[in-house]
Order: structure tokens, then sequence, then C-alpha cells
């Protein structure tokens, strides 16, 4: 369950980073990022809402370990997008696929943790799955700390790399708990 809980912690750092980073970052980098981040924020919201009932039956006939995988790569492919784009239709492009790996990996956590345990004890695995939640910290502080010295492109790799490290721990976590 530990790396179950680390590997979570380690994608909602890359999907969540940037509500504190895409601002500055914008604003330093476009005439009109406040704009540009409120479109931004838009795409983001209309997305989720729009994939939920899709991807939840998209996990239900892959399952929970695919979906995990499928969401990090296109975690990692969103923050590719971010770190080589400046137009606002790629900036767009990329909130799409950070919104829809947001909704995929989610889901495919709450699949896989109810998959792997059951019965009376999977109230006590949710609630350790809740410690996750302390990546959407650590996603705001690496983001920020990267953003000041090295600037976005950098910052937008690092989170990449974080996604894939984020899928092999997944794979590593579904092995050990089976």
């Amino acid at each position: 369950m530990f790396s179950l809980i680390c590997g979570s912690a380690l994608a909602l750092s890359v999907y969540s980073h940037w509500s504190a980073t895409m601002g500055p970052y914008l604003m330093s980098t476009t005439a009109d990022g406040p704009q540009t981040y409120a479109i931004l924020i838009s795409v983001n919201g209309i997305v989720v809402l729009l994939a939920n009932p899709i991807v939840r039956r998209m996990i239900a006939r892959i399952g929970g370990l695919s979906g995990l995988l499928a969401g990090c790569i296109m975690l990692c492919a969103s923050q590719i997008g971010f770190a080589i784009s400046t137009a606002l239709p790629a900036l767009m492009a990329s909130m799409v696929l950070l919104s829809i790996a947001e909704v995929l990996v989610v889901l495919a956590e709450l699949v896989l943790v109810d998959t792997l345990v059951s019965g009376p004890r999977s109230g006590s695995y949710f609630g350790a799955h809740a410690i996750s939640h302390a990546g959407n910290f650590f996603g705001a502080i690496i983001g920020g700390l990267t953003l000041a010295a090295f600037g976005g492109p950098a910052m937008f790799l690092l989170f990449a790399l974080i996604a894939l490290a984020s899928a092999l721990i997944y794979s590593i976590a579904f092995r050990t708990l089976r």
C-alpha cells in the first residue's frame, strides 16, 4: 500500500502544481497571462466535467492499473506540451490532456484500491490512500522552487519525469499488492 500511496502522491503533484505555478509562469511568458490563465482554468473545469462519465466507463473496461498508466502517460505528455508551448491553442491542448489524465488517475486509483482490498479492511485502505493528498503540497513547493530557479520549461520537464516515475511506482505497487 505504501507504493500505491507514493505513486498517487507523485501523480497528484503533477496535476495539481499548475494551480500554483501556471499563473506566475504565464505572467512572465505571455502578454495576456491573466486571460490565458483564466481560459486554461475554464478548459480544465469543462474537460473534467465532460470526461468523468466517459472515463468511468473506460476504466470499468480496461481496469484500474491500465487507467493509471494511461493517465500517467497523458500527464507526461501534457507537461511536455506545456514546456514547449507558448501559443494559446497549444496550451489549451496541453490542458485538455492534463484534465483527462487527472480524471483517469483519480478514478483509476479508487478502482484499483477497491479491487486490491475488499471486505472490512477496505475503509482503512481508502483512509491510508488519502495520505497521497500531500502531493498537492509537494507539487506546489517543487513547482514553485523549480520555476524560480530554472524557469517554466525545466519545471514542466521535471513534472513529466515525475509522471513517469509515478507510472513505474504504480506498476510496482500493483504487483506487490496482488
